[in-house]
C-alpha cells in the first residue's frame, strides 16, 4: 500500500466529522439538512468540516455555483466528486484503516503534532 494514500487518507480521517459526512455522501447526494441529521456536529463544525472536504477536492456544493464566502441555502446539495469517491473505496478496505492507525500511534509515540494541511490534487 502507498504511502502517500495512506498520509492522505490520515489527515483526512483526523478530522472530526469528515469521515461521516464522506459515508453520508457515499450513499447520495444530500442538502445540508440532512448532512446535519446523519453526522453528530453542530452546525458551524459540519460547514467548516465540509468547506476543507471542498478544498481537498473530495466534495462539491451541486446546486450552488460561485464561491463557499457566502453562506449557503439550506437546500444547497452536497456530493462526492470522482476523487471522493476513489476516498470511499479505499476507506472501504482494512488494511487502509489499519495502516493509518499504525500511523497515528508512530506520531503520537514520536511527539509529533498533527498539522491540517491541503494534501489532495
Amino acid at each position: 500500500m502507498a504511502d502517500d494514500v495512506v498520509a492522505r487518507l490520515s489527515d483526512v480521517a483526523g478530522r472530526p466529522g469528515a469521515v461521516e459526512v464522506i459515508e453520508a455522501l457515499a450513499e447520495s447526494a444530500r442538502s445540508r439538512t440532512e448532512l446535519c441529521a446523519a453526522v453528530p456536529l453542530p452546525k458551524r463544525k459540519l460547514e467548516r468540516v465540509l468547506r476543507t472536504l471542498a478544498a481537498e477536492g473530495v466534495l462539491v456544493r451541486c446546486d450552488e455555483p460561485g464561491t463557499w464566502d457566502l453562506r449557503p441555502e439550506r437546500t444547497a446539495r452536497y456530493a462526492l466528486t470522482a476523487l471522493g469517491e476513489e476516498v470511499v473505496a479505499v476507506m472501504s478496505d482494512l488494511d487502509v484503516w489499519v495502516s493509518i492507525y499504525e500511523r497515528y500511534l508512530d506520531d503520537r509515540c514520536a511527539g509529533g503534532h498533527r498539522r491540517i494541511r491541503r494534501t489532495w490534487g
